[in-house]
């Protein structure tokens, strides 16, 4: 009992290290620490005082808040002592294997609690008891989808009447068409007159949709190796920025934490711009289309027919859609 309560007291200062994550840590990530902390404590003290079940449970409480060996060992011990000895079995066994650096007293402690809960337990419910989730791996960014080209709205064509200029005694020469129907004289007031400007708006939109949605998947995968790295920082009870005596090992795992930091800032940016430019570009096509002239507000003139083509035009840091009309 001496043991295991002298082992409680000396994890008893590792909340600091729980809530130093340094600059790298979120507003909300730091409010789960503070929490973790203080039921961390209330853990410690339940414990001292032969509370082992309300020991237990804050102990529970702080692990799911943060996941940290010094509280999964408070928690085996717990556990123990409150008869759930499955479970203290598990936890033992996971904090020996989650923990590299502890020192040789703290790992025989932590193994003589295995070996009471063992003690305590037959064998098949030994085999039984689940080994530790692995960490989940961060999946790749997938592949942003192509826009989809705008629609092409050709224009019919009608060739113009000669002239009889020269030639007054001649009768009048019909117009020859095209095998396309000539434009009617009245249409539906709903669509605008020239729908050029609506086919570019709506191009930059689905192309910065696409860029917004590409630049989300990626800010989420360098947050989630952000937020690996200083998970990985803080088991091993360091702090960035590293001093001038840290190990090569930590100076190299904050030089990582701050690529990832500026990989995350990067790609919220690239998105909050294509966010910015899709929603303009959607407002500027929405006002257009109510304030243009629409087709059928007055007789459309067949004389002269005009034919626009759009062509996607991709480079190595710019895209978007090159627009070109005959007259």
């Amino acid at each position: 009992m001496m043991r295991t309560r002298l082992f409680a007291l000396v994890l008893l200062v590792t909340p600091v290290a729980l809530a130093s994550p340094g600059w790298a840590q979120s507003a909300s990530d730091e409010a789960a620490t503070n929490l973790a902390r203080d039921r961390f404590k209330e853990g410690v003290a339940y414990f001292d005082k032969g509370h082992f079940e309300q020991a237990r449970n804050a102990f529970l409480q702080a692990y799911s808040l943060r996941r940290h060996p010094a509280i999964l060992a408070n928690l085996a011990w717990s556990c123990l002592r409150s008869n759930h000895f499955l479970e203290a079995d598990r936890y033992f066994r996971q904090f020996l294997s989650d923990s590299k650096d502890i020192s040789a007293a703290q790992r025989a402690d932590v193994q003589d609690g295995l070996s009471q809960a063992d003690a305590r337990l037959g064998p098949n419910e030994i085999n039984a008891a689940p080994s530790p989730a692995p960490a989940p791996t961060p999946e790749p960014p997938q592949s942003t989808p192509e826009p989809p080209q705008a629609e092409q709205r050709p224009t019919p064509r009608v060739a113009e009447a000669p002239s009889t200029a020269d030639q007054p005694q001649a009768p009048p020469t019909e117009t020859a068409t095209t095998s396309e129907p000539p434009p009617e004289s009245h249409r539906s007031s709903f669509w605008p007159e020239n729908m050029l400007p609506v086919y570019i708006g709506g191009g930059v939109v689905i192309v910065s949709a696409a860029v917004a949605i590409g630049a989300g998947i990626a800010e989420q995968s360098a947050q989630d190796n952000a937020n690996t790295q200083t998970n990985l920082i803080i088991a091993r009870q360091g702090t960035c920025p590293v001093p001038s005596t840290a190990p090569s090992r930590q100076v190299r795992a904050c030089a990582t934490l701050a690529d990832d930091k500026a990989q995350w800032d990067q790609d919220a940016t690239v998105g909050n711009i294509a966010i910015g430019v899709g929603v303009a570009a959607l407002v500027g096509t929405v006002v257009y289309w109510v304030l243009a002239k629409k087709r059928g507000d007055e007789v459309n003139t067949p004389a002269t027919a005009t034919e626009t083509k759009l062509v996607p035009i991709v480079g190595p840091s710019f895209g978007g859609l090159s627009a070109s009309t005959t007259f």
